[in-house]
């Protein structure tokens, strides 16, 4: 999923990410029955599901601020650990 956030604009990852969430929502059914439901059975639900947690994830893998954290977190993690 982040090659396709960052190779792509959101529409495109939204194209991969919507069908990659109705997998997962699948695959974990049996956790929580009170969420798959209304998400197989409600397509309003279902697409205001899928627009936010596309909107999150693609915001997530693509917004410079984290990757500029990370690379002074793993800057000063190899400080300590050197």
């Amino acid at each position: 999923m982040q090659q396709v956030a960052l190779m792509n604009d959101e529409a495109r990852f939204g194209q991969v990410a919507d069908g990659r969430l109705d997998d997962i929502v699948a695959e974990n059914a049996a956790k929580n029955e009170d969420f798959m439901k209304p998400y197989f059975d409600n397509q309003d639900f279902q697409q205001a599901v899928k627009e936010t947690a596309r909107k999150r994830a693609y915001r997530i893998i693509t917004d410079p601020a984290r990757d500029e954290a990370l690379a002074r977190l793993r800057t000063e993690m190899l400080r300590e650990t050197t």
